[in-house]
């Protein structure tokens, strides 16, 4: 996976992929950032969904992308792993899980 050297002594947030509703599979569809990238709360991440139907994985948090785990087009599972951000802190690590709803307005995929 691609990944890039955080700071000493930076905290690291990790980001999971999160549950869907209808508890099909999900599919990352894009990352819509990259390595380095400066994100502030509720910056899109990534866009991610079932065939047919995506919504957008917001950032929880201000931080550095550090760490981007999966592959554009790969199936993913909810709790995987799927980004690190770093921000300047006390070296430790946290887990983020949120889940996602079922859109009540289906968004097909262009």
């Amino acid at each position: 996976m691609t990944e890039r050297q955080p700071d000493p002594g930076a905290s690291l947030t990790e980001i999971l992929a999160p549950e869907w509703s209808s508890g099909e599979p999900l599919i990352l569809f894009a990352w819509l950032v990259e390595l380095g990238d400066v994100i502030s709360p509720q910056d899109r991440l990534a866009e991610i969904g079932i065939e047919g139907v995506s919504r957008d994985l917001e950032s929880p948090c201000a931080g550095v992308v550090h760490r981007l785990m999966v592959t554009t087009g790969s199936s993913i599972r909810p709790g995987q792993l799927l980004l690190t951000l770093s921000a300047p802190g006390t070296g430790s690590t946290k887990r983020i899980d949120r889940d996602l709803e079922e859109p009540s307005d289906h968004v097909g995929l262009e």
